[in-house]
C-alpha cells in the first residue's frame, strides 16, 4: 500500500487595528473513523488575510475522508 501526501489549508482575515496572533486547529478522520487534531498558530498583522496549511504525510494510507477546523483569535 503506498502513502500519500495531503495539504490542507484555510485563510484568517484579521479584521482589528492591531497585529495578533491566529491558531487553525484543524480536525481529522480516517476511514477506520479515528479522529485527530493539529493546530497552526501564526502572527497576523492588522488588515492581513494569512493562509494556514497543515501537510498531511501518511505511510500506511489511513487516509483522511472528513475534516474540518477552528480559527481561534488570540485575546488580550
Amino acid at each position: 500500500m503506498e502513502g500519500y501526501v495531503q495539504e490542507y489549508s484555510v485563510y484568517a482575515l484579521n479584521k482589528e487595528k492591531t497585529g495578533k496572533y491566529f491558531t487553525v486547529i484543524f480536525n481529522f478522520e480516517d476511514k477506520w473513523g479515528y479522529k485527530d487534531s493539529e493546530s497552526v498558530t501564526q502572527y497576523v498583522k492588522a488588515g492581513e488575510r494569512k493562509r494556514f496549511y497543515y501537510r498531511d504525510v501518511q505511510e500506511d494510507g489511513n487516509e483522511i475522508i472528513n475534516w474540518d477546523y477552528k480559527i481561534v483569535p488570540e485575546k488580550y
